[in-house]
């Protein structure tokens, strides 16, 4: 639970990320139909570039703008650059639906092949982030790591949640 400066900060690091989606998205001629916050993350409507590079640089702007963010914001509101500096970190996991999955699987051209390595990774960082999380609870630095490593595993493992629609989860 975020108590009000924290949801603020969050909130602020989550509309630096999106900015970075739409600005994207929109540099490259892409229609976008609207932006609305979900339960599990925000949802921009949009039609998706087709070419691979291009999708890559969608995925990508948003961790961009993040950081682009984490540095801005260092100096001024410290808690909003923390915020922004995990989001970026958490999303250039090489997961689906993260930002990081969406890239890699754009630069591995989809099909069966993307698909297998894209489960294998997976496997494997919700493997590492679960030893990860059992060895910082074990020496009372939380279990944020395992916390993650569930929600990766409850997440779907598509990027859209409609034919035109982009979710972007947290």
């Amino acid at each position: 639970m975020l108590d009000g400066a924290a949801l603020g900060a969050m909130l602020a690091a989550a509309a630096a990320h999106e900015a970075g989606h739409l600005a994207a998205l929109l540099a490259l001629g892409c229609p976008v139909g609207g932006v609305w916050l979900t339960a599990t993350g925000p949802v921009i409507r949009c039609d998706m570039p087709q070419s691979g590079a291009a999708a890559a640089a969608v995925s990508l702007a948003g961790p961009l703008s993040g950081l682009a963010a984490w540095l801005a914001l260092r100096s001024c509101w410290p808690l909003a650059a923390e915020m922004s500096a995990v989001l970026t970190a958490v999303n250039l996991l090489p997961v689906l639906p993260l930002d990081g999955g969406r890239a890699l699987r754009s630069a591995l051209g989809g099909g069966a092949r993307a698909a297998r390595v894209m489960t294998c990774l997976r496997a494997g960082i919700c493997f590492c982030l679960t030893a990860l999380g059992v060895v910082c609870a074990l020496r009372g630095l939380g279990g944020a790591p395992l916390l993650l490593a569930f929600w990766l595993l409850l997440l779907p493992k598509t990027c859209k949640t409609a034919p035109d629609d982009v979710q972007y989860s947290y």
